[in-house]
């Protein structure tokens, strides 16, 4: 089996979750070959040759970056004929907003992929000097404290769970399971 991690990444931390994703994956399911790859780089016609895709993105003012909504909706024929997870990555400030952005996410993509095997919602890094002058002032002036979050909210534990879930359902799939 061979299973692509694709993601895009803003500043660096849906790549590092992706990373992370698959080397998890390479862990739980040591003879399946998983190859991570930002989503620019990927080569759609070798699509059909993957066995399973995880598909990641930061979230951007309520979205998926285009290359990722791009990716999936130009290749959904293929990744329909495939076990897909996806991932995304925001900065919720509180726990309430976190799971309403998350079922967002998912119906947003599940009407592309309707057989979306799973999907989560990872908190990400946010540096406030990540933000041009111009949002740094926005931000300062006219946005109340409780509503930015900064700072890197990354949970390693719950990547690794999630990714090792991934593992399992892919071993099962290629008949290691139990």
């Amino acid at each position: 089996m061979s299973v692509l991690v694709a993601y895009a990444s803003a500043k660096g931390s849906t790549g590092e979750i992706a990373e992370r994703i698959a080397e998890k994956l390479r862990e739980s399911c040591p003879s399946t070959t998983v190859k991570c790859s930002p989503i620019n780089a990927v080569d759609v016609t070798s699509l059909p040759s993957y066995s399973a895709v995880v598909v990641g993105s930061a979230i951007h003012m309520g979205s998926w970056l285009s290359p990722a909504r791009h990716f999936i909706h130009n290749n959904a024929t293929v990744l329909k004929e495939k076990p897909v997870w996806a991932f995304s990555v925001g900065m919720p400030p509180k726990e309430e907003d976190r799971r309403k952005e998350e079922q967002m996410m998912e119906e947003k993509i599940r009407k592309t992929l309707p057989n979306l095997r799973r999907h989560e919602l990872f908190e990400g890094r946010f540096n406030e000097k990540d933000l041009p002058w111009f949002g740094r002032v926005i931000i300062s002036c006219c946005i109340p404290k409780e509503k930015t979050k900064f700072g890197d909210s990354r949970d390693w534990v719950e990547i690794n769970a999630w990714a090792e879930g991934i593992g399992k359902d892919i071993s099962a799939l290629s008949g290691g399971g139990t």
